[in-house]
């Protein structure tokens, strides 16, 4: 396992332009799984609110990140890819995140394709996943279920999160922190 290269969200842009990036650069992904339905952020909230307060479908957050970065952060109640066939019961929403969709995407549309046809089974990806999660001020927690502001943003390009937030990713070099 590498560990983590730490810059400390250093970036000189603002939260806007962060978010508008993290908006162009989701928007590029979706044409390679273009039958995944997405879900923003409001709308996974509108979902979850659904199944707890209304009885509708079980919401499930897949989180499609490696492990360690599922270690710096995830969003509280989400599984792993391991973890989802045993949540397998119908009816069910299947929400997929990674750092920005792309992983989450592919993943989503495998899930399709070895679902086929199962009207019982709603699998989406999550739009901007941890970076719109962020910028939305959502919460995040560590591995050990305490709420963190500290979020793996997978590598530099992806290093959108907002000032609150403390970023980081894996390097070549090893550890760094707030070397810039």
């Amino acid at each position: 396992m590498r560990p983590p290269y730490s810059m400390g969200n250093t970036s000189s842009s603002t939260d806007a332009e962060k978010d508008a990036r993290w908006r162009a650069m989701y928007s590029g992904c979706v044409s390679y799984f273009p039958a995944v339905r997405g879900a923003s952020v409001a709308e996974l909230l509108a979902l979850q609110r659904a199944a707890r307060d209304e009885g509708g479908p079980r919401v499930v957050l897949v989180d499609c990140r490696s492990a360690s970065e599922q270690r710096v952060s995830v969003i509280p109640g989400a599984i792993t890819q391991g973890a989802l066939q045993a949540n397998m019961e119908q009816p069910l929403v299947v929400v997929c995140y990674c750092t920005i969709g792309f992983r989450s995407g592919l993943h989503a549309k495998a899930l399709q394709q070895e679902h086929g046809g199962d009207d019982a089974l709603d699998v989406r990806n999550l739009e901007g996943s941890l970076l719109a999660w962020a910028h939305a001020q959502q919460d995040l927690e560590d591995a050990d279920g305490q709420p963190t502001r500290k979020l793996h943003v997978y590598g530099k390009r992806w290093d959108l999160a907002p000032q609150s937030y403390h970023t980081t990713w894996h390097g070549l070099l090893g550890s760094w922190t707030n070397l810039f």
